[in-house]
C-alpha cells in the first residue's frame, strides 16, 4: 500500500478502511491518506482506478448471490442466483468527493436479468460465474474454505467492480448479506433494509428488491437436496476438498 501511494498523489488515491464484521456500508472510513495502523477487525482497500460509471455519472458495482453447500465428506456444490443487481451510489462520483453518497455503493437499485443490455454488454453472466468458481476452487484447494465433518450450507453475496476498460474485480464476499424478504416481519436494522421495505410497501410491482423467492428456493434446495422446477438458482460446479480427494 505504501508503494502504491508513493507513485500517486494523495489527491488521486482513495482508501477504504472497512470493519470486516459489519455490512450494509456501515463502519467504512474513506480517506485520501493511508492509515498508519489498522485495528484487528479493519480491512484496507484501495479504490479501483477509472471506475465504470452507471450512465456516465454514478459509481456502481454488480452484486450476485451464491448458495454454497458441503457434504459431510467434504464435497462442495456451488450455485449462483441468476438475478443480478446493480448497486448504485446516491450521488455523482468524483475522485475528490469522499462523501458516502458519492463513494458507497450498497443500495441495490437496478435488476440485471440475463437479457439486460448492460449485463449482456459486459458479458457479466459468464464472467461472474467463471470468476466465482475460480475463487472458490482456489479457496477450497488451499484449505481456506473448510468443513467440520457435518453437512453445511450458506448464502452469501459477491460484489463485482468494473473499470472503464471492462476489467472485473471481485471486491468482497459478504458472509452476512443484507437480504429483504417482504413476506417476513424481519427487523429493519440497516439503511438498505429500511429503503427496500419502504419501496416495497409503496409499490410491490416496481420495487427492485424482494428476496422472498430466492430464499424460498434456497430453503427448498437445502431440505430436498434438489432445485425446484422453476427457479433462478443455477448449479455452477461440484468441487471435492483435498481431504475428499484423498479418501
Amino acid at each position: 500500500a505504501r508503494q502504491q501511494q508513493q507513485y500517486q498523489t494523495t489527491e488521486r488515491l482513495i482508501w477504504f478502511v472497512k470493519k470486516v464484521n459489519q455490512n450494509g456500508g456501515r463502519a467504512i472510513k474513506i480517506t485520501h491518506t493511508l492509515p498508519d495502523a489498522l485495528a484487528a477487525v479493519d480491512q484496507l482497500q484501495a479504490h479501483i482506478p477509472r471506475p465504470l460509471l452507471w450512465k456516465g455519472s454514478h459509481k456502481c458495482h454488480v452484486k450476485t448471490y451464491q448458495y454454497i453447500t458441503c457434504t459431510s465428506e467434504g464435497v462442495w456444490d456451488l450455485y449462483m442466483h441468476d438475478l443480478y443487481f446493480l448497486a448504485i451510489a446516491d450521488d455523482p462520483w468524483s475522485m475528490q468527493d469522499l462523501s458516502d453518497g458519492a463513494q458507497i455503493t450498497t443500495m441495490r437499485r437496478e435488476r440485471l436479468y440475463a437479457d439486460h443490455p448492460w449485463r449482456q454488454q459486459w458479458n457479466l453472466t459468464n464472467r461472474c460465474r467463471e470468476n466465482f468458481v475460480t475463487v472458490m476452487t482456489e479457496a477450497i484447494s488451499r484449505g481456506k474454505l473448510q468443513h467440520d465433518g457435518r453437512r453445511a450450507l450458506e448464502i452469501h453475496s459477491a460484489d463485482w467492480f468494473l473499470d472503464e476498460d471492462g476489467r472485473m474485480y471481485m471486491i468482497e464476499c459478504n458472509g452476512i448479506p443484507v437480504l429483504y424478504d417482504a413476506m417476513q416481519n424481519q427487523p429493519l436494522l440497516t439503511r438498505g433494509l429500511r429503503l427496500y421495505d419502504g419501496l416495497y410497501k409503496q409499490n410491490p410491482e416496481t420495487a427492485v428488491v424482494d428476496d422472498h423467492k430466492m430464499l424460498k428456493d434456497a430453503v427448498w434446495l437445502a431440505v430436498r437436496g434438489s432445485l425446484p422446477a422453476k427457479t433462478l438458482w443455477v448449479h455452477l460446479a461440484t468441487i471435492p476438498s483435498p481431504a475428499a480427494k484423498s479418501s
